[in-house]
């Protein structure tokens, strides 16, 4: 590819072209792909690559975002808080959902109701999960990512900053008397 890396396909015993759900870095790993292919051709147990997902067990959102979270190097609060919005907002509709299940359907009904008492959670909640699925798309477990509902994953003040007035400004800058504690 121009990018320097490289796809692996084949023509399956379906007659359909398929397509490795990634790219790979080195030639030798799309060579290895295309031979754990070829081994489930002739083992006469293979399925197509994009329907394989699906069924395999543990492949859920809730076991594939957890192994998501436990990979990533993030600060302590981060953790925190991306494990509070998938237990609290996320998980709840997802946990048991094959990630092949997820449709821009499910996902802007899950959004939807979500409500926007909650603007900034919300952005945040949606992000994440579009995170999640995006990192799936890479590791071949689905074909896109469910999650792109335009302007989801931003929102705006909720509250507008008013700064202060010059007279205000003068208020807080005019020193304590001394011998006054504060």
């Amino acid at each position: 590819m121009r990018s320097g890396r490289y796809q692996a396909r084949y023509t399956g015993p379906d007659g359909k072209l398929h397509t490795a759900g990634h790219t790979f870095d080195a030639e030798i790993d799309a060579a290895a792909w295309l031979k754990a292919e070829r081994a489930l051709l002739d083992a006469g147990s293979w399925t197509p690559p994009q329907h394989r997902n699906a069924y395999q067990p543990g492949r859920t959102l809730g076991s594939y975002a957890a192994g998501w979270l436990a990979a990533r190097t993030l600060k302590p609060r981060t953790r925190e808080h991306y494990q509070r919005l998938l237990d609290r907002l996320i998980l709840p509709t997802f946990a048991d959902t094959p990630l092949m299940a997820i449709t821009p359907d499910v996902v802007r009904d899950w959004h939807t109701c979500l409500g926007d008492h909650t603007p900034t959670l919300r952005a945040h909640t949606y992000s994440l999960l579009r995170s999640i699925l995006t990192d799936a798309v890479h590791d071949g477990l689905i074909v896109a990512n469910p999650a792109h509902i335009r302007g989801a994953g931003n929102s705006k003040r909720v509250h507008k900053i008013k700064p202060a007035s010059l007279d205000e400004l003068a208020a807080l800058s005019t020193p304590c008397p001394s011998g006054t504690k504060s």
